[in-house]
């Protein structure tokens, strides 16, 4: 790998290499990189790479994490900063990671089940999140759910 300085703020860095280890990727999220993924990565994926990276989030992809070598297991996982979502996205996805329903977190939010969903789509788009096994898994590595 070659020499890489800080990057300034406000810049977005996306890199991709089907060679770096996942500690060599956890590095250069450190120096500033926004997102990282292999060479062969789908359209459709790059597309949601992209879409949660001009939200905010920063994207580190899952084929680091199974080609890891035994040297960079002990490197700390990267996950997509909960400072890119606001305070009622970040209540709709522990809500929805605790298994409430679209109606459960609307009631209990005083809100529509149409503000429910575009709270939810909103985080999502910004930390790259599917569904709804997404959210959960997000919320148990973020602490939420402790």
């Amino acid at each position: 790998m070659g020499h890489f300085s800080k990057i300034p703020d406000g810049t977005s860095v996306i890199g991709y290499c089907s060679e770096a280890t996942l500690h060599e990727v956890n590095l250069l999220i450190s120096l500033g990189f926004k997102g990282f993924f292999p060479t062969n990565v789908p359209s459709d994926q790059l597309v949601r790479i992209v879409s949660a990276v001009a939200f905010g989030g920063v994207y580190i992809s899952d084929f680091y994490h199974r080609n890891e070598t035994s040297s960079a297991k002990t490197a700390p996982s990267v996950l997509p900063s909960p400072d890119v979502l606001t305070e009622r996205e970040i209540d709709v996805l522990q809500r929805l990671a605790l298994g409430n329903s679209m109606k459960e977190v609307a009631a209990a939010l005083e809100i529509s089940t149409k503000t429910v969903d575009t709270y939810k789509i909103r985080a999502n788009r910004k930390i790259n999140l599917r569904t709804r096994a997404d959210i959960v898994r997000y919320a148990i590595d973020s602490g939420w759910l402790a």
